[in-house]
This record gives C-alpha cells, structure tokens and sequence, in this order.
C-alpha cells in the first residue's frame, strides 16, 4: 500500500515519523498486534517512510501465505485487513498513550539514529543524488521541537493533513 506523501521540509513530516512509530515500530505496534496476534496471518509486517525534496512515501507492508491474502478462512485475510486497518485510523486516530509512548521511544533512539553511518550515509547520498542544497548535519532541530512537545492537539492537528 505504497501513498504519496509531502516533501522532505512540510512540518507534518515529523507526525508521519511519529505514525510510523505507533504502527510498526515495535512489537506492541498496532499493525504487528492486528495481523499477527489477533489474526495470525504475518510473522513479518511493517511501515516506511521516505521523504525526498519533493515527494515521499509511506508504504505498509506485510508478508503472508497466497492463500491468506484475501481470506483467512472464513475470516478476513491481510489485505481486507489492511483496508480495515487504514479506515479505523483515519476515522478514530491515535490515543494520547499511544502518542506519548511514540514520541518516548523515538526520543530515546533519536541519538543513536543520527549518529547511525548507514542513515548519514543515504541522507548524503541522497543528496547528491538529486542535487538537493547541502547540509552538515542532519535537520534534526524540527524534529527535536516536535518530541518535547506534549500536547496532544499539536499531533491531532498534524494529523488532519498526514491520515
């Protein structure tokens, strides 16, 4: 389920980095507790993010037998549930907890993630790539702001324009 999304600058960026983290970023995330612990279809299920100059994307992906992708039994397969799945969030969002938790987590790895050389090596990469202006360090400070911000609102007004 691969969708189009803003460029690399919007300020909303950093909600889908957030989204990201609720639906796949751990065990407990939501897209791993509905396909594998409710439904048993997927031992493997994610979500990506890229953001580029001017466009990214957000994709889900899950890995499943052939005979699972439309039906489990007589019980929905993976890719009603996925359809399920993006309709319940963009109908009821994401909880306070969910959102603390989130931005918990992604504050606590946000360190080791841009000091990671794999990541500073394709954000240059990607860069140069496609001749975008140059930096010298990650454009960590937006992201920084919108961690240490506890308000909820702040995510249910992203959140209008990211689900």
């Amino acid at each position: 389920f691969p969708v189009t999304i803003g460029r690399m600058y919007l300020k909303e960026r950093f909600a889908w980095i957030v989204l990201n983290q609720i639906l796949s970023g751990t065990l407990s995330a939501r897209l791993f507790t509905v396909l594998r612990e409710e439904n048993g279809l997927t031992y493997t299920s994610n979500t990506e993010i890229k953001f580029y100059e001017s466009i990214g994307s957000f994709t889900l992906y899950a890995e499943t037998e052939r005979s699972k992708l439309f039906h489990n039994g007589k019980k929905p397969g993976v890719l009603p549930l996925c359809i399920q799945f993006i309709e319940d969030l963009y109908k009821d969002g994401i909880t306070p907890k969910e959102l603390e938790r989130a931005k918990g987590y992604l504050s606590g790895t946000h360190i080791q993630d841009i000091e990671d050389g794999e990541d500073i090596v394709e954000y240059n990469g990607l860069r140069e790539i496609f001749n975008m202006e140059k930096h010298t360090e990650y454009p960590i400070v937006g992201y920084r702001d919108f961690l240490k911000s506890s308000l909820y609102r702040d995510w249910e007004t992203d959140r209008k324009s990211v689900v």
